[in-house]
């Protein structure tokens, strides 16, 4: 079964709570095509990119990539 997320509204970006584990986009059910890439919208703060799921053979992908902004 689907499940929903719900992504809060933040009153403070800045403090350590939000900074450790606060959530700016959600997406599920997600499909990418071989060598399909991925864009992002300008942003202005370094970010962290989670990325989980699973492989079409049921396999567990999870990866942390950390993104700097210059």
């Amino acid at each position: 079964m689907n499940k929903k997320f719900y992504v809060p509204k933040y009153s403070n970006t800045l403090d350590e709570f939000f900074q450790q584990f606060g959530v700016i986009y959600w997406k599920s059910d997600l499909v990418a095509a071989k060598d399909e890439g991925i864009s992002f919208k300008k942003t202005k703060v370094d970010f962290k990119l989670i990325i989980e799921g699973f492989t079409a053979g049921g396999d567990l992908i999870y990866d942390v990539k950390s993104i700097s902004v210059n």
